[in-house]
């Protein structure tokens, strides 16, 4: 049976939100109104980016004061709006589970909690969280969904992995923007300098589709919350101290599974919006042909990701480079 014939086309809604750093209640209200939005426009599955709900702070205290569990006050106004609206929400937040504290994605739908994905790449101005070491796929009404939150995504390791789970769908949850690769303030062109030539092979490399959403607009730090050193580590400069205002791209996109740009937010506007794409299931199965393959085991006959020699794979598992693993040896 195909994947088109069983799912019905998606419409997504991608929200660009501009999120105040460590205000729980004014980022809420705005998300459940960015959900109301999504809803009226006929959005089933509407998402927001990297830590939108308490915004991307970095002060070990104040991410962990202001976690909340799947089933706290925030996440039961979601599934309240969620249920009434019959659609899935998909949330960056700050996610507690019992002691631990992750940078998570959770996904509420109208029956409540479907799950979440956690930051497995913890970078920098992460380190208040604990790691995590799994990747999820969840069930949004038929269609199979992974996601990789900001620097996850640049694991081509993180996609596959979530492709071979099954996933059709990836989104790709950024907080990205404030600072460019040679961490210098960034530019207007930077993000997509730095990230659209990768996205695309994501789709292409795994034949699924890939939505992305970025934070959007300008923030000022006033309580000093969202520091580039909040721990005042010496020789560690401080870029970012109390007061700063924080420009964010305001991006979303929408890539098909043969790893075509079909929908994106206005690139000249850095504020939040709404981008809506509709995904046709029927795109799946024209990037899944068949392709008949010589394997050690016999001929065989699969789309792109089931004929992988995987028996020639094995230096994907090894840590570095190879001239990095002689160094270690000697």
């Amino acid at each position: 049976m195909s994947k088109a014939s069983t799912l019905q086309p998606l419409r997504v809604g991608l929200v660009p939100i501009r999120a105040e750093f460590g205000d729980v209640a004014k980022n809420l209200a705005n998300i459940l109104d960015w959900i109301e939005r999504a809803g009226a426009q006929g959005a089933k599955l509407v998402c927001f980016p990297e830590t939108a709900l308490q915004g991307y702070c970095s002060v070990p205290e104040v991410v962990r004061r202001l976690a909340e569990p799947a089933d706290g006050p925030s996440c039961q106004a979601i599934h309240q709006y969620a249920q009434r609206l019959g659609l899935v929400v998909s949330l960056g937040m700050s996610l507690r589970q019992g002691e631990r504290v992750f940078n998570s994605q959770v996904f509420i739908g109208p029956s409540g909690y479907l799950g979440a994905q956690h930051k497995i790449h913890l970078c920098g101005f992460d380190k208040v969280y604990d790691l995590a070491s799994d990747w999820n796929v969840i069930d949004i009404g038929g269609w199979k969904m992974g996601t990789t939150i900001c620097y996850d995504s640049e694991f081509p390791e993180a996609a596959r992995i979530l492709a071979v789970k099954g996933a059709d769908l990836l989104l790709m949850s950024f907080a990205n923007g404030r600072r460019n690769w040679k961490n210098q303030a960034a530019q207007v062109g930077d993000w997509q300098d730095e990230h659209m030539p990768f996205i695309p092979s994501r789709a292409y490399d795994n034949r699924m589709f890939v939505v992305g959403v970025n934070h959007g607009g300008e923030v000022r730090d006033v309580e000093g919350n969202a520091l580039a050193n909040p721990e005042g580590q010496e020789g560690v400069l401080e870029w970012a101290p109390r007061g700063s205002l924080h420009h964010w791209t305001g991006y979303a996109f929408a890539i098909n599974p043969m790893g075509r740009l079909i929908a994106e937010a206005d690139r000249t506007d850095h504020g939040e919006k709404l981008l809506t794409v509709d995904l046709d299931p029927a795109l799946l199965d024209e990037a899944r042909y068949p392709c008949p393959v010589k394997l050690p085991s016999g001929p065989d006959c699969g789309d792109f990701v089931h004929v992988r020699r995987t028996d020639t794979f094995a230096e994907i598992l090894l840590p570095g480079r190879a001239e990095d693993r002689r160094s270690d040896r000697t």
